[in-house]
């Protein structure tokens, strides 16, 4: 290394001497390569810096191996929608989604297949595409009929120009790898008394099965110049001169100790205890110890892997990691540390990831005088140790741009020059800032909900639309506790838990049984015993109440009629602006909302046929008295117009009377 720590020269064995350091002497270690390596690989290779990553993902997996299976699947058997759709959309036919969407709109049911003939009769752009496609795929089936299947997969490869294409993608040599050796497999395929293409897709699908899947093909020799990206265990046993262990700030994963049972080979498995009657689920003694058990365990390994990290490198290391907080970080990494004593159990086992390990260790170091500046740690007795740490911290800058209420005009190009950047003056400009300035004329209604209740309903027309509104997006659906587990000792019973049990009541009487007060009282017996309702809530039953109503005008006429329906439910469209004030709809005078429905559920308490026409009857056990008799009477007067016009859209008959029955002062009033 030079005087700025930099390796300009490196050892090599084979020479017994130095020589300067090449691409190949580096390679990037990653705890894990599925996510992060191809966001190296593609960073490195934009700087031109040559980069192998193995990602460890699968031949099958590739996007070029899947998409010539898919043409293969097609052209044996057309009538499969996900692999034609998957050629369709590929390069090898270059289809968009929009073209899709309106070939599968055309004709949506028959098989995408007849769909896309259907439409290639159509004289317009996607026809043109649908009847090449077509015409193209009939040759590819005449081909198969009498080519080997080496062969024609060569043919397909050089007719659709799809060998070329990939190779002119990143990574473009490691697919052409690829597909070559798909081709080397049908040529061992045409080696064995199967022949044509259903069976050599027969022949791929059980090798996939069969778990033979060796990963994809190996373009690079032991002494290919490029940088090597790979993952700590695979790096087992290997030694390079220049070692960036990356991605160090990661948290461990810890996702197994969120399971609701844990399980150790040596203790055994450790559940969470329910309990019903709170309806939560907390973790038992056991489940904890298994957890503190694994812990220890996974943490070991951990180590174990950092430690095989560590011993990679010949001349230099390099660590890098991340923090949201560097200055928390920095601080959780000093506390508790002593220059003269080693990391406390206590300390790493509370570690979330590898920095913080590595941190709390060579912040004790000499070299570290700036780091425990930031932190404001003063550490005595530090020694001169001849190990050589650098350290340095990069801080992401964020842009913030804050929308100002006066500035709510100025245009995209404005803000953009605000940033210092250059937006092209190109004759699309006007037309994509139209198109990411839409707005749906019709938004209004997406605020509003899909369906409704009647009591919903009741609650807009007294002003509470605000409040109904985030109601019923935001707040949870709370499970109603069933009747046998609810406790037998509750204390009152609330108002609409009354309403409840009144209106159960008046659904399951007998009307047969219904003469005297002490009828009811007996049929109300019985429903405690058969566990309908509980016997404290039969208190809240009053049978003189019930008799009455049975007395009254419109509790006789509902007894002699021929048909009567209970606690019918219904659910029906009506008009939007019947149940929102219409001019909270408006928000452009070119906008009509008169078309525009919701969704409407509620139960009619009763209704019966009287003169072949319906009358309607609706129970309140709401209190009443004189005062506020008229108010109430109002609140429930748009509830019985929209049950009125559901009822005559069920039956077909004209609705006639429509009632409200008020138990709190045993009147029926029409409406």
């Amino acid at each position: 290394p030079n005087e700025d720590g930099k390796i300009q020269m490196v050892y090599d064995k084979k020479l017994d001497d130095y020589r300067p350091i090449e691409f190949k002497d580096i390679v990037i270690l990653l705890r894990a390569t599925s996510a992060w390596a191809p966001v190296f690989a593609d960073e490195l290779m934009d700087m031109d810096i040559p980069t192998y990553a193995d990602i460890g993902v699968g031949y099958f997996d590739t996007i070029e191996i899947k998409t010539v299976m898919s043409l293969l699947q097609v052209i044996d058997n057309p009538m499969q929608d996900i692999p034609l759709l998957a050629v369709l959309k590929s390069p090898i036919c270059g289809f968009t989604p929009e073209d899709l969407i309106d070939i599968r709109v055309e004709d949506t049911h028959r098989t995408f297949y007849e769909a896309l003939e259907g439409y290639s009769e159509n004289d317009d752009e996607i026809g043109y595409k649908c009847l090449d496609f077509l015409n193209k795929l009939q040759d590819y089936k005449e081909k198969s009929l009498y080519m080997s299947t080496d062969e024609f997969l060569w043919y397909l490869y050089t007719k659709t120009g799809y060998f070329a294409y990939v190779g002119a993608l990143p990574g473009g040599s490691q697919r052409q790898a690829n597909l070559k050796i798909l081709f080397e497999r049908a040529k061992q395929f045409e080696e064995t008394s199967f022949k044509g293409i259903f069976n050599f897709i027969n022949f791929i699908s059980k090798l996939k099965k069969s778990n033979t899947d060796m990963g994809s093909a190996k373009t690079l020799g032991e002494n290919a110049n490029v940088v090597r990206i790979m993952s700590i265990h695979k790096s087992k046993g290997l030694e390079f001169p220049v070692v960036i262990c990356s991605g160090m700030g990661k948290n461990f994963n810890n996702q197994d100790f969120r399971k609701s049972i844990l399980y150790h080979h040596d203790l055994g498995y450790g559940p969470e205890l329910v309990d019903y009657n709170r309806r939560i689920s907390y973790p038992s003694i056991a489940k904890e110890a298994l957890k503190s058990r694994i812990n220890i365990e996974n943490l070991s390994e951990e180590m174990r892997v950092l430690y095989v990290a560590f011993t990679r490198p010949k001349e230099k290391l390099i660590i890098t990691g991340s923090s949201r907080d560097i200055n928390k970080s920095i601080n959780s990494w000093s506390n508790g540390i002593d220059s003269k004593q080693p990391i406390s159990k206590y300390k790493i086992l509370k570690g979330k990831s590898y920095l913080d390990w590595i941190m709390s260790s060579v912040l004790k170091h000499n070299d570290l005088e700036n780091i425990r500046e930031m932190a404001e740690v003063e550490l005595e007795n530090i020694d001169d140790h001849p190990s050589k740490w650098k350290t340095k911290i990069w801080y992401k800058e964020d842009v913030i741009l804050e929308n100002k209420e006066d500035e709510e005009d100025e245009s995209v190009r404005d803000i953009l020059e605000t940033l210092d950047v250059t937006v092209p003056n190109t004759p699309y400009y006007d037309e994509i800032k139209e198109k990411l300035d839409y707005k749906y004329k019709y938004e209004i209604c997406t605020t509003k909900p899909a369906s409704i209740s009647v009591t919903e309903i009741k609650k807009i027309q007294n002003s509470y639309e605000e409040e109904l509104t985030e109601d019923l997006f935001n707040n949870q659906i709370v499970l109603k506790k069933p009747i046998f587990m609810q406790e037998k000792t509750e204390d009152t019973i609330t108002g609409a838990e009354r309403g409840s049990i009144v209106h159960l009541i008046m659904e399951l009487l007998d009307f047969n049984k219904i003469n005297t007060i002490d009828e009811i009282k007996e049929q109300i017996n019985i429903f405690i015993k058969k566990n309908i309702i509980t016997e404290k809530q039969s208190t809240a039953i009053n049978s003189y109440k019930i008799y009455k109503f049975f007395k009254s005008d419109i509790g006789q006429r509902m007894l002699k009629s021929a048909f009567v329906k209970r606690e019918q439910a219904i659910y029906a469209q009506i008009k939007l602006k019947d149940v929102y004030i219409y001019e909270d709809l408006i928000n452009d005078g070119s906008l009509n909302y008169d078309d525009e429905s919701i969704m409407l559920r509620g139960i009619i308490d009763a209704y019966f046929e009287e003169d072949e026409k319906i009358v309607i009857v609706d129970y309140k056990t709401d209190f009443v008295n004189d005062e506020n008799r008229e108010e109430v009477i109002n609140r429930y007067k748009k509830q019985l117009d929209l049950y009125a016009e559901v009822v005559k859209n069920l039956t077909g008959k004209e609705v006639k009377e429509k009632y409200i029955y008020l138990f709190g002062i045993d009147e029926g009033v029409s409406i």
